[in-house]
């Protein structure tokens, strides 16, 4: 028998999402340490391949769950760029992936001062 809770909006959870919310947990723990010692955080969304994002589904819903649950904003790149170019496979990017992405951070960073 597997170890289920009750949410609201959910019918049930299995113990691989109760893990999931755990890990929540300590994220939104992580973030309020480095709020008190001045230390920016941004979380974010990396691209991903049009060929592997059709298969994710409820997107913007999960984003602004986790978002609420860690009381921070999470920073949708998603669909910063999409062309065959910028990955090495279906779900990461190669070095000018990693590059066109570190400066669409540094582009958040800068709005957020």
């Amino acid at each position: 028998m597997k170890a289920s809770i009750m949410l609201p909006k959910y019918k049930s959870i299995t113990a691989g999402l109760i893990a999931f919310f755990i890990e929540i947990a300590h994220l939104k723990k992580f973030i309020q340490s480095c709020n008190e010692m001045d230390i920016e955080v941004i979380c974010y969304l990396a691209p991903y391949h049009p060929l592997y994002k059709h298969k994710m589904q409820n997107l913007d819903e999960i984003i602004q769950m986790i978002s609420s649950q860690i009381q921070h904003p999470i920073i949708d790149l998603s669909n910063e760029f999409s062309e065959d170019e910028y990955f090495a496979d279906r779900v990461h990017t190669n070095v000018k992936g990693a590059k066109a992405l570190s400066n669409a951070l540094l582009k958040v960073s800068l709005r957020g001062r």
